[in-house]
């Protein structure tokens, strides 16, 4: 993707475009879905969604069936046959999905008015609730998310090496996939590498949300120590070879949510904190606070402003993508949409940005109450944790870059093992409360039938059954 081509811009919809190895991956990655153990099914994701381009595609009848897409239909087969579906337990954050996904669609549709605009935001929904649940059904317990973890943290190294190699040739060796240049864009006299990925932004952004998680191994662990150093310096080393501003931001991020761990009791009052100063700050400012965004430009030629004027022409416009969004916004003189946030709002209004953000507010919600309950458990606490920075992180970049490609396999995939996290802890809480009334009714049992031994400590048994259990 050129600079000259409006960020986010898809050349390649409605066009067959499958190279032979390409093919050959995602049947061998589709098979591998199939036949591999739960703990290990979401890797081949990884493995398509890292070293192929999004551009690989397969459009029947002008249905565009990227690779990603190809293996959501494995995915599916193989949840059916195997009844990975049983036991499933429904969280907010699953409605909090449906229902984004839903107002996305109609409102859309409604707004365009038009059979392609159903057909578009029908594969949009395919994808978001897709993958979702399917990874939903994938990540039951605490060592599958681990093992994306690990996973996340090998494929990095090589990844990284691609990078590093395209870096000092020039030359994007995926690009014999097509979708991507063969030679590596420059700004300002830099490289800006991309690998597989459909803008360098882009994959800078994966690795930098990533990276908690790959952090997150350093608790797990003495073996996974080595794979959360070795992934570390995976990651940074792709971002650095990306030269781009938004993903150096995102590990700014990821470093300011690990700063806020020893103080997160304190949590609700900084949030507030915050707030008050940032509205300080736009009264006292001759301009709005958000023209902070313009003067960010961390490795030299961002494009701070534009992502300023695009926040404030949204302002300045608002009447016209509340209700349900807007077919266009040229009349805005703004044509890149580089605002996940806005972006959503455009597509569908106030209703489904509220719904996009609804889904942040939840995930964050459900880290929270985890984070608590394994107080006294400093591994999955942690784990916990670092899954809520993967959020912040993302959380942070949507306000620089709207989401496309191999990316938005990453952010569902990340709100998913939330999800399942939220749904291991609804779990386990409840067992403890179980076991909690069964030794208040011994206790009261034992006083009246003449008496018996002090009562065990419910909450301590609870938490050490927790503890016991292998990550």
């Amino acid at each position: 993707m050129t600079e000259d081509v409006p960020f986010g811009v898809r050349e390649f919809h409605d066009q067959t475009l499958i190279h032979p190895l390409g093919l050959t991956m995602v049947v061998l990655m589709g098979l591998a879905v199939l036949v591999l153990s739960r703990r290990w099914a979401v890797i081949p994701f990884l493995i398509i969604a890292c070293f192929v381009a999004s551009a690989q595609r397969i459009s029947p009848f002008g249905l565009d069936f990227t690779l990603l897409r190809i293996m959501v239909v494995f995915g599916a087969i193989r949840v059916f046959i195997r009844g990975e579906y049983q036991g499933f337990k429904p969280v907010a954050l699953d409605f909090a999905v449906l229902t984004w996904s839903f107002l996305a669609t109609v409102i859309f549709v409604v707004q365009q008015g038009t059979f392609g605009a159903l057909v578009q935001r029908l594969g949009y929904a395919y994808d978001a609730v897709g993958l979702y649940f399917i990874y939903r059904m994938l990540v039951r317990d605490w060592r599958d998310i681990v093992t994306i973890g690990s996973a996340f943290a090998a494929i990095s190294v090589p990844i990284c090496v691609f990078f590093v190699a395209e870096r000092l040739t020039s030359r994007n060796l995926f690009s014999i996939f097509g979708g991507v240049p063969e030679i590596t864009g420059e700004r300002d006299g830099k490289l800006r590498c991309q690998g597989a990925f459909s803008h360098p932004i882009l994959a800078g952004v994966f690795f930098a949300t990533t990276l908690p998680l790959i952090i997150s191994l350093w608790w797990t662990g003495v073996q996974r120590k080595i794979w959360a150093v070795l992934g570390t310096i995976g990651s940074l080393g792709i971002i650095v070879c990306t030269a781009s501003s938004t993903p150096v931001a995102a590990v700014g991020i990821v470093c300011l949510g690990y700063a806020m761990f020893p103080i997160r009791r304190y949590l609700g009052w900084i949030r507030f904190g915050v707030f008050l100063m940032l509205v300080a700050l736009h009264f006292a400012m001759k301009k709005p606070v958000w023209h902070l965004i313009a003067r960010i430009d961390i490795v030299g030629g961002s494009t701070g402003w534009h992502r300023y004027n695009l926040i404030n022409k949204a302002v300045e416009n608002w009447t016209d993508w509340v209700l349900i969004g807007t077919p266009s916004t040229v009349h805005w003189d703004i044509v890149d949409i580089t605002n996940e946030y806005i972006l959503n709002g455009i597509r569908g209004g106030l209703p489904t940005m509220l719904a996009f953000i609804a889904i942040l507010v939840i995930a964050f919600w459900h880290v929270g109450v985890a984070s608590r309950l394994y107080a006294r458990d400093k591994r999955r606490q942690m784990v916990t944790w670092s899954l809520g920075v993967c959020l912040f992180a993302h959380a942070g970049s949507f306000l620089a870059v709207s989401y496309f490609g191999q990316i938005t396999m990453l952010w569902y995939l990340h709100v998913a093992m939330v999800g399942s996290m939220a749904a291991l802890a609804a779990t386990e809480a409840q067992r403890a409360r179980a076991a909690r009334a069964a030794l208040v009714r011994r206790a009261r049992s034992g006083a009246s039938g003449g008496g018996a031994g002090p009562a065990p400590n419910p909450i301590a048994g609870a938490m050490g059954a927790r503890t016991s259990s292998p990550m």
